[in-house]
């Protein structure tokens, strides 16, 4: 990754010199937080993903939801942090845009509505939080469940269990059972998330077989993520 950050730093130098309007102008300044964000680096990826929101508006860019997703990633990366006023702040911004000019079908919006009902969580907004889940978690989206709906659901069943509510927990993760390794396998931590979440829940109602039987499920994910 280093080497791809070095590159993305001198195609940042490269279009701040002679094409500053150019839109891979603040593409590059946008993938260059997103690099600092995936190596763990969140202070440095707030700063990228800031610069990228400046580009934008100075550039004279048209693409609103590109700068919805800059503010949603630096809003990601600010509750990481602990920087949850930001945080929100940039939530707000950032889906306010996603969801003006990509739609909530988007993807990309979905992915951040789920994070920000997280972050809402986090910061003790329990009935906003899940209004904001079950934006994504509607009866069409989980009837044909994607990966995008298996995290939200574990992000939703981590802040039932929070509020001491294991059986809406399971209720919410029943409907991925039959993929829950697929979807696992995309992203692993949601993948543990969701069978110890389960095994939790059934532990509570002391069926202690079936909750050893879901953690077993846990050494079907890769071992090296």
């Amino acid at each position: 990754p280093m080497r791809e950050i070095e590159l993305m730093t001198a195609a940042v130098e490269l279009f701040k010199a002679r094409y500053p309007n150019d839109p891979g102008h603040f593409n590059s300044v946008y993938a260059l937080g997103q690099l600092y964000r995936t190596q763990g680096d969140m202070p440095t990826a707030v700063k990228y993903f800031q610069a990228a929101s400046q580009v934008f508006q100075q550039s004279g860019l048209q693409a609103y939801s590109d700068l919805g997703a800059s503010y949603a990633w630096a809003a990601f990366c600010e509750m990481q942090l602990g920087w949850v006023d930001d945080a929100l702040r940039d939530y707000e911004k950032g889906i306010e845009l996603l969801r003006q000019h990509a739609g909530d079908v988007s993807i990309y919006t979905r992915i951040h509505l789920g994070l920000y009902g997280q972050a809402l969580h986090q910061a003790g907004k329990l009935k906003q939080a899940h209004e904001y889940f079950d934006l994504v978690l509607t009866p069409e989206h989980i009837a044909n469940p994607t990966a995008v709906q298996f995290d939200i659901a574990v992000y939703k069943a981590i802040g039932l269990h929070q509020e001491g509510k294991p059986q809406q927990a399971l209720a919410v993760l029943e409907p991925y059972g039959k993929r829950a390794i697929d979807f696992g396998t995309r992203f692993v931590p949601n993948g543990v998330q969701y069978f110890a979440l389960r095994a939790r829940a059934l532990a509570l109602q002391g069926k202690i077989a079936a909750a050893k039987a879901e953690l077993a499920h846990v050494a079907e994910l890769p071992q090296f993520y």
